[in-house]
């Protein structure tokens, strides 16, 4: 809870840093029962979606893409949106498909702070959020 929190308050203040009606901030909660099963947050500028966070209980993501889909059939008769994203590695919900992709521009130097570490770091060692970076 604190997590989803967080992501909307960071999102909800970039928002709100905008002239008025350029950025809105949308954000969705699918809940089991009493328990939230996945979310989703989302920037819309224009007719472009950028998912800045989400999170699934399911590994496959199969929540997160169905959420997506019911986002979208909300109004069909609409123009579909762009849809950008950053999903970590082997997180692909079945319902996305990867029109394009290309590398991150960021860059991030680890250095460790004591000689605790016998073997250097590799990449499935590290987990950078892109909200890290701002």
């Amino acid at each position: 809870m604190d997590f989803v929190q967080y992501a909307i308050t960071t999102q909800r203040l970039l928002a709100g840093l905008e002239a008025p009606n350029v950025r809105q901030l949308q954000f969705f909660i699918a809940e089991e029962g009493i328990t939230a099963a996945d979310y989703v947050v989302i920037s819309v500028v224009g007719d472009t979606w950028t998912l800045e966070e989400c999170g699934d209980r399911d590994p496959s993501g199969a929540r997160v893409g169905a959420l997506l889909q019911a986002l979208l059939a909300r109004e069909p008769a609409a123009r579909r949106p762009t849809i950008h994203a950053r999903f970590p590695r082997g997180f692909l919900p079945p319902q996305v498909s990867v029109v394009s992709e290309r590398s991150s521009t960021d860059s991030v130097e680890v250095h460790t702070l004591s000689r605790l570490f016998i073997r250097p770091l590799l990449a499935e060692d590290v987990l950078l959020w892109h909200d890290d970076l701002r």
